[in-house]
Formats: structure tokens, C-alpha cells, sequence
């Protein structure tokens, strides 16, 4: 029996928190993927629900924030807040961000507001690399470039293993891994952040620890994000794994750095 809940964390707007990140430090969010979740990755432990929705569809693409809408939520909230403590600007939120079109135009203007006024604030954007697909993205090389620019591009990579990939990812439109890692090594020194699960799907075997190094070896990784749920997830069926366990990939992938 399916054991999926749906209960979803989305944000309603552009801009989030700032929020105490265990990686990035004080970490403001911005949204660019609009209200709801249609997302271009449908992962099984998702804290956000599942996808209302396919990144193709129109009812997305016309809720898809602007570059403008972005630099005047960013704006409005940097003139009303107190922004001393904040380290860093987080591209995340309901979806995959390099699914909005004005991606890379959003990205260069938001490095212009850094540079111009925040010298100290550091960019960040988690991604599951699928605007990287030249097949599916006719602008995957200002993707690429955009990505280059900012000071952490997090590619997210759950299992080096074709199969376990695909039931980690539920990529679309489909792809293999391979594919996937083609176009990801575009991308120069990336983070890499992998969420490792037991139960019905189990990613932290021998065989899949060491699948997932050789790929970390074939990305050229500038850092690894090692990560176990610490949210309810959306497939019940799946658990954390022990810090013990944790503690020993945390060990065995140290030396792909």
C-alpha cells in the first residue's frame, strides 16, 4: 500500500525567512518558482507534497515571477529589515528555479544588487540541474553560465545507480543518469548535495556509495552536502539513516574533495 502524505510547506510569495542555516549561515530565501509546486523533480521525500502540477503546463508558466518582481520583493524587504547578520541569498523555494526562463537574467541582476550594495552576502542556488538538458532547455548555456557566477551552485545527486536515480528524482520530462551527468559537468567545481534514505529505497549501500564517488569524482566537486530526512517526508515508507551510518559515508566520501 502507498503510504504518500500530502501535506505541503509552500511559500506564498518571492522572498522567505531569513532563516538559521546549518550550511549556508543566516540565509534569506527567494522564491522564483511561483505559488504552487511544479517542479521538474517529483522526489519521493519531498516536504513540500507532491507536484500539483508539470513544469510544461501554462497554469505555471504565467504564475512565474518576472526578473523585475524579483529585484522588487528582494528590494522591498532589504529597505524594511534589518540585513546586517543576513550571510546569504538562497535561490530555492516551491520548485526548480532554472524552470523560470527569466533564470539567468534573474541571477545577473540579483549579482548586481550584491556587488552593488551587500559586498558580504554570498549566492546560492539549489538545483536539480534539469535546465542544463540541452534537449530540454534551448537556453541551457545561459543556465551554465549563470550557475558559474554565483558562489554556490548546489546540484542535487541522490544515487550514482541509473535505476535508484530515477526513483529518487522522478525526473520530467524522463531522463537517464547519464544524460543528467553530461550536462551537469558544465557546471565548474559544484556543491553537491546528496539525501541519503533507508526503507523502501536505500541509497547508502556499498554498491550505491560507491556509484555515487565515482560520479562526485567525474563532477569535480568543490564541496559534498551529506544530508538524512529531518522532515516529514512525503513517501512514509522512507526513514533517515542512523548517525552512526552517516558518520561512516560522511567518512568514506571525504577523500573525493
Amino acid at each position: 500500500m502507498t503510504e504518500l502524505r500530502t501535506v505541503r510547506k509552500l511559500n506564498p510569495g518571492i522572498i522567505y525567512g531569513p532563516v538559521q542555516s546549518r550550511r549556508f549561515g543566516k540565509s534569506l530565501g527567494i522564491n522564483i518558482s511561483g505559488r504552487g509546486k511544479f517542479c521538474s523533480f517529483n522526489c519521493p521525500y519531498c516536504f513540500r507534497g507532491m507536484n500539483q502540477g508539470r513544469p510544461t503546463s501554462s497554469y505555471f508558466k504565467k504564475n512565474l515571477p518576472s526578473s523585475e518582481e524579483v529585484l522588487d520583493s528582494l528590494t522591498r524587504f532589504l529597505e524594511s529589515t534589518p540585513t546586517e547578520e543576513i550571510e546569504d541569498w538562497s535561490i530555492a523555494g516551491n520548485a526548480e528555479p532554472t524552470d523560470n526562463p527569466a533564470f539567468p537574467e534573474i541571477i545577473g541582476r540579483l549579482i548586481a544588487l550584491r556587488d552593488r550594495e551587500f559586498q558580504g552576502v554570498k549566492l546560492t542556488v539549489l538545483t536539480n540541474g534539469m535546465g542544463l538538458i540541452p534537449r530540454l532547455n534551448s537556453s541551457y548555456c545561459d543556465v551554465v553560465e549563470a550557475l558559474n557566477l554565483v558562489d554556490r551552485a548546489c546540484l542535487k545527486l541522490d544515487s550514482g545507480i541509473d535505476s535508484t536515480w530515477k526513483q529518487l528524482a522522478r525526473p520530467f520530462p524522463k531522463i537517464d543518469l547519464a544524460e543528467w551527468l553530461s550536462a551537469a559537468n558544465k557546471v565548474e567545481k559544484p556543491v553537491i548535495q546528496t539525501m541519503l534514505v533507508k526503507g523502501r529505497i536505500n541509497n547508502s549501500t556499498t554498491a550505491e556509495l560507491d556509484a555515487l564517488l565515482d560520479c562526485y569524482r567525474q563532477l569535480q566537486v568543490k564541496e559534498i552536502n551529506l544530508l538524512t530526512l529531518d522532515k516529514q517526508p512525503l513517501d512514509g515508507r522512507l526513514e533517515p539513516i542512523g548517525n552512526d551510518d552517516l558518520k561512516r559515508v560522511q567518512d568514506l566520501v571525504s577523500g573525493c574533495l
